[in-house]
């Protein structure tokens, strides 16, 4: 259908509130009146594009622009992988539709702009220049910041107020690995955002470190409108080179425990209160013991995909810390910290990928506290297939 709907130049002429020319009858009635009347399958024939094609009236065009233009709008959640890889090819794919007619240009203009992705921290700068976007700004319905789009460090800190500037946002995704600083050994966490548009309806948090209690009331205060939160967190799953980790090994049990899961539930119950309209809750935690992390990987070797390295190993080039440490000045970045050889190093991605029938029969998800009564749908990480990417889903009452 694409491909013959840069034939619709045709329709550039039509007055919109006039009446259309009359409907011809289609070459192939006769074809596939035919089909219908034998047995066997017929080859339809190539269109013969030297023949004038049937005109649509405007309205059925329109939804038919509008949804071939439905690629251009993200997945509903994380991951975006595929999206970001593919978001220009769907736009180079719709060349066609856009130079028909001023009118469907605009359309799809306004529907990839609707969409704004972010990947450096400059990016914001260039977003809310008027003179970029040629006054579109009011069709921003949807931000997705990626890992550098946010930052804390002092020297290029990004404004904690910079959402406010988008009046009919409805969704925002945000990667909130940059919250904390890294200052001394202490790592304090670091509020990226502090404010956001009454207009949210959904809000996304992606590879956090702090607490989610930060979060929800942060929502829970600007966001009446809010139906749907997810709360991701970096892990030693999904990010196992973060530097948080590496300062901080022994504190993963801070989004992975089977214990207090009632305390837990009724904690995020009454920060949800103020938030009426919610009825979908995604929590970036594991509730599976943190010793499941260490039976999978001493105790379950033998159904791992690649051998299991155990011992630390310093980067290539780099001697030792002092090293570290002068190469990094040098540069004018942060050290990272040094290693504590009393954790053995984060697995690789491919242990956690592979599923383990002994993880499933030892580790099964467990089923959380009914407290969340104003909420509609549920969802935590939990080790079912795979400990590092699988969620588990519950329905309350």
């Amino acid at each position: 259908m694409l491909s013959y709907l840069r034939h619709i130049q045709s329709i550039a002429g039509w007055g919109y509130w006039g009446s259309s020319p009359a409907i011809t009858q289609s070459p192939y009635v006769e074809t596939k009146h035919n089909a219908r009347c034998t047995p066997e399958l017929l080859e339809l024939p190539l269109l013969n594009t030297d023949l004038s094609l049937p005109i649509l009236p405007p309205e059925i065009v329109e939804l038919i622009v509008r949804y071939a233009a439905q690629p251009l709008h993200p997945p509903d959640h994380a991951s975006y992988e595929e999206y970001l890889k593919n978001r220009k090819k769907q736009w180079q794919r719709l060349g066609g539709v856009v130079s028909s007619t001023k009118y469907y240009r605009h359309v799809l203009v306004k529907k990839w702009f609707a969409v704004v992705v972010l990947h450096d921290h400059s990016d914001w700068d260039r977003l809310m220049d008027p003179g970029w976007m040629g006054g579109l700004q009011s069709s921003v319905c949807v931000v997705l910041a990626a890992k550098g789009a946010l930052i804390s460090s002092p020297r290029n800190r990004t404004n904690t107020d910079v959402l406010m500037g988008f009046n009919s946002l409805s969704r925002v995704s945000l990667d909130y690995h940059n919250d904390f600083l890294r200052s001394g050994p202490s790592y304090p966490y670091y509020q990226l955002i502090t404010e956001l548009p009454r207009s949210l309806e959904v809000l996304e948090i992606l590879n956090a470190h702090g607490p989610d209690e930060h979060i929800i009331k942060l929502a829970s205060r600007c966001c009446p409108d809010l139906t749907e939160l997810r709360l991701g967190r970096c892990t030693m799953f999904n990010n196992r080179n973060c530097v948080w980790w590496k300062a901080h090994p022994a504190d993963h049990d801070a989004y992975m425990a089977d214990r207090g899961v009632e305390a837990y539930a009724g904690a995020v119950g009454n920060l949800i209160e103020n938030m009426p309209k919610l009825r979908v809750l995604h929590i970036g935690v594991y509730l599976t013991p943190i010793e499941a992390v260490w039976a999978h990987r001493v105790d379950h070797r033998r159904l791992h995909p690649i051998p299991d390295v155990m011992r630390h190993e310093n980067p290539e080039g780099i001697h030792n810390h002092l090293h570290q440490v002068a190469l990094a000045a040098a540069s004018g970045e942060e050290p990272e910290p040094p290693v504590n050889y009393h954790y053995p190093p984060l697995a690789k991605q491919e242990i956690w990928d592979a599923p383990c029938s002994e993880c499933d029969r030892h580790f099964k998800g467990l089923v959380i506290a009914n407290y969340l009564v104003c909420v509609v749908y549920v969802s935590w990480t939990s080790r079912l297939k795979r400990l590092g990417s699988q969620t588990e889903t519950w329905r309350p009452g």
